[in-house]
């Protein structure tokens, strides 16, 4: 098959959102449609369409080649030789998830800055606690904060993020500061329900590895519910450095065990699996890398 009609295939999957369907209306077996649409990626060095096993997805390049579809096909050597890659440089929408409050304390300013240089893209920036479904959903990356378990998305580490044991100076001066990580079980400890095991906080000194469970009366999936409990003197918190540092000592809280830290989480920036990432994708992911080596 010629390039022209490897276009109409494309054409064919987008209005159907099928690959099967795209087929039988060309008259060819769905993977040969597969493999031309796979060529055709290959050819343009861009992704057409997000896959997932529920449904087939238009990525905002796939949109852009919909709508001049015909001038494409009219002009096709002329992409060849790199003109799409030129319209393509810098320009378009930007798609990303991120954790609530880190989202909102680490990633948006540095998106903000990023933007500011580079005006002709957008960004789109959702922020959730739960794990989304990047490929079902449409996001074109998702900041995720722990170990790497997603083997369906390729990732790029950006960080290791610090966390303190903070606790208000009214709790403090009523109940005192824990000497030991044991004596945390003696306090009211602040339990994060988006960790994996909430109840057993692991703490390191000088090589010194303590785990202790620790409980308490208030519990949340939310970092903000948290540390919006630290300040009113609820109990101990363990909170991560970037959600700290804007509240410690300003806003009535103080760094308690100061000797001991806790494991390093680290930070994640995904992607779905394909050939190639837009050259504004590819852009962000490496200055918001870049910013977060600088912050922590």
């Amino acid at each position: 098959m010629d390039r022209i009609d490897s276009l109409r295939i494309f054409l064919s999957v987008a209005e159907n959102n099928s690959f099967s369907e795209a087929a039988r209306q060309v008259g060819i077996s769905a993977g040969q449609v597969s493999k031309q649409i796979a060529s055709l990626e290959t050819l343009l060095k861009i992704r057409l369409f997000d896959r997932s096993t529920r449904r087939v997805r238009l990525t905002p390049e796939g949109e852009q080649l919909v709508e001049k579809a015909q001038v494409i096909i009219e002009k096709f050597d002329a992409i060849e030789s790199g003109h799409f890659e030129e319209s393509d440089n810098m320009t378009g929408l930007v798609r990303i998830t991120a954790p609530v409050v880190y989202g909102a304390y680490r990633i948006a300013p540095i998106i903000s800055e990023f933007m500011e240089q580079n005006p002709s893209v957008s960004v789109r920036l959702s922020l959730s606690d739960r794990k989304t479904d990047m490929i079902e959903e449409g996001f074109d990356l998702a900041i995720r904060i722990g170990k790497h378990t997603d083997l369906g998305l390729i990732g790029k580490k950006l960080s290791n993020e610090s966390i303190r044991l903070v606790a208000s100076h009214a709790y403090v001066e009523k109940f005192g500061k824990p000497k030991t990580p044991e004596e945390l079980q003696e306090h009211e400890c602040l339990i994060d329900t988006n960790v994996p095991e909430p109840r057993r906080w692991s703490l390191t000194r000088n090589g010194e590895n303590r785990t202790v469970r620790v409980d308490g009366r208030f519990e949340s999936d939310s970092l903000h519910a948290v540390t919006a409990a630290a300040q009113a003197g609820l109990g101990i918190a363990q909170l991560p450095c970037w959600c700290t540092d804007r509240v410690t000592d300003t806003e009535n809280l103080q760094v308690v065990l100061e000797d001991w830290t806790s494991p390093v989480p680290e930070v994640w920036i995904l992607w779905p699996p394909g050939r190639y990432l837009p050259t504004r994708v590819r852009t962000l992911i490496d200055f918001i890398s870049e910013h977060l080596k600088q912050t922590v």
